[in-house]
């Protein structure tokens, strides 16, 4: 009995650790991602940019990008991406992590937020969402 209760434990455990969105809203969100990595591609200095939404056991629906540039301001392009991750649609969004690369100036700099922890923060920064970044039952 105990060991029929420990594995029962186990897969409510694992459950809660997929992805939150379904296949179709992943595909849907890296879209919108695309989106995004063509804005900030725009910018100025930017040679490359890679945006992925990341929905699995790791990671739960978490925007990732990396960009490259070359003589850019890295902390202010750093910042204007994260803004334009957080002014899209993309959801849900737990987390967002971008790093910026000076491929020129060999200088970096990477941020990773919890959109559980530092919503607030984030809206006081960047105004409110478009859409809802977690769940109702959240």
């Amino acid at each position: 009995m105990r060991r029929l209760l420990g594995t029962a434990a186990l897969v409510v455990v694992l459950a809660a650790c997929g992805p939150a969105t379904s296949p179709e809203e992943a595909e849907a969100n890296q879209g919108l991602l695309d989106e995004v990595a063509e804005q900030v591609a725009a910018e100025d200095g930017v040679t490359d940019v890679v945006a992925r939404y990341v929905d699995d056991a790791e990671n739960q629906a978490r925007a990732a990008l990396t960009v490259e540039c070359r003589r850019c301001d890295v902390p202010a392009l750093l910042d204007s991406t994260v803004r334009a991750v957080w002014a899209s649609e993309v959801t849900p969004l737990y987390g967002i992590s971008v790093r910026v690369s000076d491929l020129e100036r060999v200088e970096s700099d990477y941020v990773s937020l919890s959109v559980r922890t530092d919503e607030a923060e984030l809206g006081e920064k960047y105004g409110e969402r478009p859409v809802p970044s977690l769940p109702e039952d959240e």
